[in-house]
């Protein structure tokens, strides 16, 4: 009777230490940040590889001081990796007769959604750091210009974040805190 006691305690014991190795060995396996999904839940169109995309770009004009929207249909990555850098990259392109208010030589390095917090975080590359702005206006016209085409685009996406190079931001400008969060404001956009 002894023995089958032990031998029922034994083998308990052993299958919660197989449950906990299994769990934290699933975990371990997870990246706390998510590589750029498309995030495009019922607005987009599924097309083999590719993602057709109902989108507003918002860009700023010569007579705008806000950014206007202009609807477009853009493709994305039919995967979930790597679709918020492409929609950065097609925004960035740009279009006739608008303004694109980021300085040379910025790029987009890559882009994370965060879930747990909601969050895009935006890693530019090194030469963000000596990027030339020329005041607090132009430095919040670039954060705006992120910030609504991100979180108007993709609603599981409420902040953003900057990086360069993989750490927080310098202050290129000097004018304003570049290592917190920035959420959408809706005075940021036009009214018709």
């Amino acid at each position: 009777m002894k023995g089958k006691w032990f031998l029922t305690v034994l083998i308990a014991i052993a299958a919660i230490f197989f449950s906990v190795s299994l769990i934290l060995f699933l975990r371990a396996g997870r990246s706390p940040l998510t590589p750029a999904g498309n995030g495009a839940g019922d607005q987009a169109e599924s097309r083999g590889d590719v993602r057709l995309f109902r989108a507003t770009l918002y860009y700023y004009r010569e007579s705008d001081s806000d950014l206007v929207g202009f609807p477009r249909e853009v493709e994305l990555p039919g995967n979930a990796a790597g679709g918020y850098r492409r929609f950065l990259e097609i925004l960035l392109a740009g279009q006739p007769g608008v303004i694109v208010p980021v300085p040379e030589p910025v790029k987009v390095r890559c882009v994370f959604y965060l879930p747990e917090t909601k969050m895009a975080v935006v890693d530019f590359s090194e030469t963000f750091d000596g990027a030339l702005f020329g005041g607090s206006q132009e430095e919040l016209e670039f954060i705006a210009f992120f910030v609504t085409n991100l979180c108007r685009n993709f609603p599981e996406i409420q902040k953003v974040k900057f990086l360069s190079g993989g750490v927080d931001v310098r202050a290129p400008g000097g004018h304003l805190d570049w290592e917190r969060t920035y959420t959408f404001d809706p005075a940021w956009i036009s009214r018709p």
